[in-house]
């Protein structure tokens, strides 16, 4: 759906899309939209939810803004890459993936989900086990 830069869905003023769903083709920035990943999205949610509490108390309303934050991905066992805020700065190789690795533990919510996290990852890394990165549902799941 096409938006305008407050995530209001065009041609309407009380509907609202972000995330996937939303096109907001007049941000200079990126006139053809924004990526498609999570980042924007999760964005957009916090500029949303700003602006509806501004829309509740009268309050004009501010258009969204990417931050591009860079790309990450894992490519092996030993290795990930990571271009980080458009510092046109590559790493890759070990390094990159203890950059990955750190990021991706920083953006957990609690100690306690890091820790089991960082745990879950050595075991894994260690042993070699490809089954402890899936999740196994024991008990019957009535809908």
């Amino acid at each position: 759906m096409c938006t305008d830069r407050m995530a209001r869905v065009a041609g309407l003023t009380d509907i609202f899309a972000i995330g996937h769903v939303a096109l907001i083709s007049n941000d200079p920035d990126y006139p053809k939209g924004h990526p498609q990943i999570a980042q924007p999205a999760i964005q957009m949610g916090k500029k949303l939810a700003a602006n509806l509490s501004a829309l509740v108390r009268n309050e004009s309303l501010q258009p969204f803004k990417y931050f591009d934050k860079g790309d990450m991905a894992i490519i092996g066992r030993t290795k990930a890459m990571a271009d980080l805020f458009k510092l046109r700065v590559h790493i890759s190789g070990p390094l990159g993936l203890i950059i990955w690795l750190f990021i991706h533990l920083l953006s957990l919510v609690s100690f306690r989900n890091k820790f089991i996290t960082l745990y879950d990852w050595v075991t894994a890394y260690i042993s070699k086990d490809k089954s402890l990165r899936m999740i196994f549902r024991t008990e019957k799941h009535q809908p």
